[in-house]
């Protein structure tokens, strides 16, 4: 990403040279007091080439007005405690149309090389920041330098670059709920190199999108490209890469009283990441429109998945990805609760394609392409979550019992299946056995544990939905839904040898 490179004359309109103001730009004269003095001109200011030194002051940026340098070699650069440069409105009384473009703000290396700001914006509306080099100096600091936009609204800040370990913050005043949340921003086509700390880093959000934006090499325990903490509602990328960072390329972790809202990843890219592509943590309305995820390794302990849906994922969609060549699972769900997952790639991922932790309602899996993984799908065969594939048939072996509940009949020639439409599981099957079954009665378990209230024993209210066909000679049809797990077949003679059951019964 190369910057515009922009000369005085062709700078137009009421615009104040910090020369002209006492500015040297030598790089060792302190040109604070000066350049605050074009700040305060009531002009927009220009920064020719050079290196305008600030020895522990902060500037005061202009609202209502452009502050631009001649590109990257108009360097701002800070040394001390404090932010470099600042524009502060109240809660009242908020400051506007502020534009910063065109040069470089750099806190030098030393004492406090960790403070956290070079540009602090707060309480501020309609403020654009475009072509601008943060740089931070010192990449293995975990909070070296930053741009932060606290309780701000339609902070646009674009094609700009965060150099030597400096991120993007956006934020409320205080990171509180009850405060104004950062609301209508646009993050374009900005770059994030390798560094310590977090890259972009969202809380307290509403309506925000980041397009284009790449970060990677993040290195800290925290270390992740794209993270949303605390809460965020309408949050859409697009187009964004984020690689070979030690934990996550994005990651979402809600605080659980607030949560995380309608997230949309469109067409977004996350590979060599040392946990996972994308993790996602108690989020609701979370959407996955293609893009890539791959490559996640075990340097991290932690999920090591292209996409993790961890904990608890409402009303969530990971549609027409490609999930690829990840340690563990492809995509992990804990507890999903009406989730899709449709027209997806998963291949040789070193794990199960699709692994489910916990008991699940509304799963529908439809659609995916599955090549050379360790495994299709796991989790739901040993925890008997309720999974089921909608519109596909899957086989399972079922144990019968006869009458006294305990004794198993031996049975051959068994075949069985189940598949789920909407939130009813239909099951056919067909088993032979020896002999007769004690009082005509035969109880055949099913692949899934149904829980209603009331008795565990005796018919399950609102669950059967099977109904007998008819009757052949040695044929049996299922009765009714028993013990939350078993079908129990009735009317059978001395002379029958096979059964035959077809039904459907409703998750509760």
């Amino acid at each position: 990403m190369s910057l515009t490179k922009v000369s005085y004359s062709m700078i137009t309109g009421a615009f104040a040279n910090v020369i002209d103001y006492g500015a040297v730009g030598d790089g060792v004269t302190n040109d604070a007091a000066a350049i605050q003095l074009a700040f305060n001109s009531g002009k927009s200011v220009f920064f020719p080439d050079g290196t305008y030194y600030i020895s522990n002051t902060i500037l005061t940026l202009p609202q209502n007005a452009i502050v631009c340098g001649s590109g990257p070699d108009a360097i701002i650069l800070g040394n001390g405690a404090n932010p470099v440069a600042v524009l502060t409105g109240t809660s009242g009384t908020h400051k506007e149309n502020l534009v910063l473009r065109d040069l470089t703000i750099k806190r030098t290396n030393g004492t406090y090389a960790n403070s956290r700001q070079l540009v602090e914006i707060t309480y501020a509306d309609d403020c654009y920041i475009q072509n601008v080099i943060f740089d931070g100096d010192i990449a293995t600091s975990a909070y070296p330098g930053s741009c932060i936009g606290y309780s701000v609204t339609r902070l646009n800040v674009s094609d700009c670059q965060f150099l030597g370990g400096s991120n993007l913050n956006l934020t409320s005043v205080g990171a509180l709920s009850t405060n104004l949340f950062s609301t209508g921003c646009i993050v374009k086509n900005c770059y994030m190199s390798p560094a310590a700390s977090q890259g972009f880093d969202f809380y307290y959000v509403k309506d925000l999108i980041v397009d284009g934006c790449i970060a990677h090499g993040r290195s800290s325990t925290f270390g992740c490209g794209f993270i949303i903490e605390f809460q965020a509602t309408n949050v859409t990328f697009t187009n964004c890469i984020s690689y070979d960072n030690v934990r996550a390329g994005f990651y979402l972790e809600p605080n659980i009283a607030y949560g995380i809202a309608s997230v949309t990843f469109n067409n977004c890219i996350s590979y060599n990441n040392g946990e996972t592509g994308l993790y996602s943590q108690n989020s609701f309305g979370l959407v996955v429109n293609g893009g890539a995820y791959w490559g996640s390794a075990s340097t991290f302990v932690g999920s090591n998945s292209g996409i993790a849906l961890q904990d608890v994922a409402q009303n969530c969609v990971v549609n027409g990805a490609y999930i690829h060549s990840n340690q563990s699972a492809g995509l992990l769900i804990g507890t999903g609760n009406y989730v899709v997952v449709s027209g997806n790639m998963f291949f040789n991922n070193n794990g199960p394609a699709i692994k489910i932790l916990n008991a699940s309602l509304g799963l529908n899996i439809t659609g995916n392409t599955f090549t050379s993984n360790l495994s299709i799908i796991s989790g739901w065969v040993e925890n008997q979550t309720g999974y089921f594939m909608d519109g596909a048939w899957a086989s399972f072996t079922p144990t019968v019992y006869s009458n006294d509940g305990s004794t198993v009949v031996s049975i051959s020639n068994v075949s069985a299946k189940y598949k789920r439409i909407g939130s009813v599981c239909h099951v056919e099957g067909y088993f032979e056995f020896s002999g007769s079954a004690n009082n005509n009665v035969m109880y055949v378990v099913m692949p899934f544990v149904v829980a209603w209230t009331g008795s565990t024993t005796g018919p399950a209210a609102k669950i059967m939905r099977g109904t007998a066909n008819g009757s052949n000679a040695g044929v049996i049809y299922i009765d009714s839904l028993y013990f939350n797990t078993s079908l129990a077949i009735t009317g059978m003679s001395v002379s029958d040898t096979n059964v035959r059951f077809t039904a459907a019964y409703e998750l509760s």
